[in-house]
């Protein structure tokens, strides 16, 4: 995925106005089969696995037996022993070699029961790898992922719909669904699941050699739509403005956040009666302090914000916590994401961001240490939004 193919906030208009396509095929994706699939995946992740139904998704997390996040994933079952789970790119490998040694029992998955095991073997196959097919047993079944996101999407797909069997499909389908179908002729998934927060999107996952010739027929579909291909840099301001997390950012990253603090602690199901991680996450939620707020700058012109720059409390310029993300909106308005003291989480408070130095130079030393000529950054003001857009899709 380029960091953008146009200009970024005319892609992020694109999305929050139209539709946009984003070339994803970098995710992870494993299949996980057998009787005992199911009583696997409620071991090894936070949410009820046992509760989906055929053709249902769902977001969920991994962690390690001290309660961290491993990763967060996306879990498809289309049967009760069959299931798909779509991983970032970037944990693959560790989610794969993580999720077989569970499998083989050939780790501790619990400090405290040692002896605890999952109860039978499982089949996994990981349809992606950095040269294409790393476990050569996945063959012709191997995925790619495709994203269609905006409220244009479903009439571009409607457009490419083989029949009206498949587009009252489509237009029954609800959030977190999906089908196995063919669309302009090539065989994939559809999935009413997306990471920009609209309404109307979709993940179409298909084999990697139909993919170029299926992300064109989009393009052509729905270029009287104002249909874009989306980037990076869109990709992170969609999600931002949505309150959605990235791991490494919101999730884990150098200030090891939990889902807790993140903000999602609904899917972590502490009544289940066990999971990797639930005693030790259980344990660390007494003592946090801190949790993950959306802001927006007050004026524009200030300096983007980066990860790890300061945020002060807007009355005594205490320091409070730090930026995990930031980019800017279709408005040319700065929208973020910081982890901050939980005293000033409330929608509304005013809070300041201080501009640290990112190129190599000195940071900006104690105010003690200043002499005449020295620089020293001023906070620019922002306010904190509400943890997540409204339930009208009203992106505030």
């Amino acid at each position: 995925m380029p960091v953008r193919y146009e200009s970024t906030i005319e892609e992020h208009r694109a999305v929050r106005e139209k539709a946009g396509l984003f070339d994803v095929s970098h995710m992870g994706i494993f299949e996980i089969t057998g009787a005992y699939a199911a009583q696997f995946l409620d071991v090894i992740s936070t949410n009820y696995v046992s509760w989906m139904n055929d053709f249902e998704s769902q977001y969920n997390y991994l962690l390690d037996i001290d309660g961290n996040i491993i990763d967060d994933i996306m879990i498809y079952r289309f049967s009760r022993d069959r299931y798909m789970v779509v991983v970032n790119a970037v944990n693959n490998d560790r989610d794969y070699v993580w999720i077989k040694a569970v499998n083989s029992r050939k780790i501790i998955i619990d400090k405290d029961e040692r002896m605890r095991e999952i109860l039978s073997e499982v089949t996994i196959k990981d349809f992606k790898s950095l040269n294409g097919f790393k476990d050569q047993s996945s063959g012709s079944k191997s995925l790619v992922d495709m994203a269609l996101q905006g409220p244009g999407s479903l009439d571009v797909l409607k457009k490419i719909a083989a029949n009206d069997l498949v587009r009252d499909k489509l237009n029954r389908l609800e959030k977190f669904r999906f089908f196995e179908t063919e669309l302009g002729g090539t065989a994939l998934i559809v999935s009413r699941t997306g990471y920009t927060g609209e309404e109307f999107g979709y993940e179409l996952f298909l084999h990697p050699s139909k993919a170029p010739e299926f992300w064109n027929l989009i393009l052509e579909a729905g270029k009287d739509e104002g249909v874009k291909p989306v980037g990076l840099g869109a990709r992170d301001s969609l999600r931002i403005e949505a309150g959605l997390p990235l791991y490494g950012h919101e999730l884990a990253g150098p200030l090891n956040l939990s889902p807790i603090e993140a903000g999602f602690g609904p899917y972590v199901k502490f009544h289940k009666p066990y999971f990797i991680g639930r005693r030790a996450l259980l344990n660390k939620m007494e003592s946090l302090k801190m949790a993950v707020v959306r802001f927006r700058m007050v004026s524009k012109g200030v300096r983007i914000a980066k990860q790890d720059d300061p945020v002060v409390s807007g009355r005594t310029q205490r320091i409070i916590g730090s930026v995990t993300s930031c980019a800017v909106d279709q408005n040319g308005i700065q929208v973020g994401m910081a982890c901050v003291d939980k005293k000033f989480s409330r929608e509304g408070i005013r809070i300041g961001i201080v501009p640290g130095v990112h190129d190599g130079r000195e940071r900006s030393r104690p105010l003690r240490d200043l002499t005449l000529g020295d620089r020293f950054p001023l906070h620019g003001e922002a306010v904190v939004l509400s943890r997540f857009p409204d339930e009208t899709g009203h992106f505030s």
